[in-house]
């Protein structure tokens, strides 16, 4: 890693268990239990939804460790005041082995995540490493921009 360079470099766990959950279920086991922290997807950051989001943009910069199965990607969670994830949304899919510039743009009409949108939630953007056997993750530049109502 060119030390010159803002990466984040992020190293999941050998337990093959996390293979077989989805996002929402990795959050509910991340509630319940703080001896597998480690274990579990990263979050990047956290924002509170001041009202209903109409759009979204998110751009990256990113790459898996550059062999084996691809398994890296970020994972958007709407949760509500007791936790509870609304709804998720994988804005870019699985992250590719050479470095990739990635934008996605999202509008309210077609998108069940941003429909799911309202104030007092909290929107959160996690780091899915993948399952067992130490995968890689390199990011740089993650930005995400909201336009709410």
């Amino acid at each position: 890693v060119d030390r010159r360079q803002r990466q984040m470099c992020i190293r999941d766990s050998n337990n093959p268990i996390l293979k077989f959950l989805d996002i929402e279920d990795i959050a509910l086991l991340h509630q319940c239990s703080q001896d597998l922290h480690r274990l579990l997807p990263k979050l990047l950051f956290c924002s509170p939804t001041p009202s209903k989001i109409e759009r979204l943009m998110c751009s990256i910069k990113w790459k898996d460790q550059g062999w084996g199965n691809r398994k890296g990607r970020i994972i958007l969670l709407l949760k509500d005041e007791q936790d509870q994830v609304i709804a998720s949304y994988d804005p870019f899919g699985l992250a590719e082995h050479e470095w990739k510039q990635q934008v996605t743009r999202t509008e309210i009409m077609e998108n069940p995540f941003l429909q799911s949108s309202r104030k007092n939630l909290r929107l959160d953007f996690w780091l899915h490493v993948g399952g067992g056997g130490g995968h890689v993750m390199f990011l740089e530049n993650f930005c995400a921009v909201l336009l709410v109502h």
